[in-house]
């Protein structure tokens, strides 16, 4: 039977260390977490990096910063709360990277609750602008395992907002200054092209198209009337445009009202002239067509010249607006003529004694009621007689009476009245005087 060897005591406690520090190594190696990276600039020039990780759960870390840029170490000097992150930090410049925090065995660390601070002197920082810092990590503790991807990550500090391109270099466009255009033919607006206008930035870089505020994409419709357009461009650092490219677009109506058919002239009576068109719907429907691209606004009988006579010639002239005033004028030409013989009532037919005066136009009668269509100033009727005598009895005499009436134009109406003389007179005589005879 073998003898068992004693174990020496210093082997079994570094079996004993390592049984308790392996699965601690083990148990932080599975785990991952968020890891954020801040920047501020100071008053003396100098430049503090907080380097954020889960203070309690991966401890401490050690170890610093290489600036990539001049190959110098910085230490980490201390460490602070998240909540003491100072506002400059998180408002100037950062980043956030690594996996989201997650944990083995049902456990979920929290992600950033501290910050190891480092600061690099000033004469190792660029001047203030677009600064850009570039660092890896350097450490000697297990737990920065996590940072690995982080690396080299960059700070950039930028306070400069970006502003306009100031010339159409390269791939820029300036900002295009207030504009007039007149709307396309036969329409009431104008498609308008521009080129997007750019701005440069310090950091960002130059010729970066803006974002549109106000107005329509390129190559779009504009109705008449006035248009503002703005385009603004925010840079990675969140810093505003120092000023926007604002600009007006005015679309003009510079066509005038295009007639395609006029109402034809007419010829009517002196008394049945037409009133003048109203509107322009009156005038469309007697026949007249007008178009314009933004529509007819008003009408006006503007003059009015008749040039008199029995064919009186009237012109009437028509001013048509549109929308936004352009005007032009039509004309109407009426033809008045008076084809329309006067009117009067003739005296009636009657008997006067012979030795009555036939020419006694208040025994005998005249013509009343003379008028006419056109001349309110007609004269008066006018007769000629026609004397047959000893018809139908022996003494009288027939008299054929023709009225005559005749208005400015020529046109004339006639009646007839008879007049008939005869001698409704007996005879007298003086009887002798009374006589006795025996």
């Amino acid at each position: 039977m073998s003898r068992r060897k004693n174990s020496n005591p210093i082997d079994r406690s570094l079996r004993i260390l390592l049984c308790l520090l392996i699965p601690l190594f083990l148990y932080d190696s599975v785990y991952a977490h968020t890891v954020a990276f801040y920047g501020c600039r100071n008053a003396n020039g100098s430049l503090t990096v907080y380097a954020g990780h889960y203070h309690g759960y991966d401890g401490v870390p050690t170890g610093g910063l290489i600036d990539n840029l001049g190959g110098n170490t910085y230490m980490f000097t201390g460490e602070i709360p998240a909540a003491s992150l100072p506002t400059c930090a998180t408002g100037l410049f950062g980043q956030t990277c690594g996996p989201a925090p997650t944990g083995a065995g049902g456990t979920t660390p929290p992600a950033v609750n501290a910050y190891q601070t480092v600061t690099i002197p000033a004469a190792d920082v660029p001047p203030a602008g677009c600064a850009t810092f570039n660092f890896t990590m350097t450490t000697t503790s297990q737990v920065e395992w996590p940072w690995a991807d982080c690396f080299p990550f960059t700070l950039t500090d930028d306070n400069i907002g970006p502003s306009p391109s100031p010339t159409d270099a390269g791939a820029c466009t300036i900002c295009p200054s207030d504009q007039i255009i007149a709307a396309d033919a036969g329409s009431c607006a104008a498609v308008y092209t521009y080129d997007i206008p750019t701005f440069d930035d310090d950091c960002d870089g130059t010729c970066i198209p803006g974002v549109q505020g106000a107005g329509i994409p390129s190559g779009g419709s504009l109705p008449v009337g006035s248009h503002n357009f703005s385009f603004s461009y925010t840079d990675i650092a969140t810093n505003p445009s120092t000023s926007n490219c604002d600009w007006t677009v005015t679309v003009l109506d510079t066509q005038l009202p295009l007639v395609i058919s006029t109402v034809s002239d007419q010829t009517v009576e002196c008394d049945a002239v037409p009133a003048a068109f109203p509107s322009y719907a009156a005038y469309a429907a007697a026949g007249g067509v007008i178009n314009d691209n933004c529509g007819i606004d008003s009408w006006t009988l503007v003059s009015e010249v008749p040039s008199g006579g029995c064919t009186n010639t009237i012109q009437r002239v028509y001013q048509v607006a549109d929308t936004y005033g352009n005007t032009i004028q039509v004309s109407h030409t009426i033809t008045a003529v008076d084809t329309s013989p006067p009117s009067f009532t003739v005296p009636s037919n009657m008997s006067i004694d012979c030795a009555a005066d036939e020419h006694n136009l208040k025994l005998v009668g005249d013509v009343g009621d003379e008028s006419d269509n056109c001349d309110t100033t007609v004269g008066e009727a006018t007769y000629t007689d026609s004397v047959a005598a000893n018809t139908p009895c022996a003494g009288e005499t027939s008299i054929t009476r023709t009225w005559t009436l005749t208005d400015a134009c020529g046109n004339t109406t006639t009646g007839v009245q008879t007049i008939i003389k005869k001698d409704t007179t007996p005879p007298t005589f003086t009887a002798p005087p009374a006589v006795t005879i025996e």
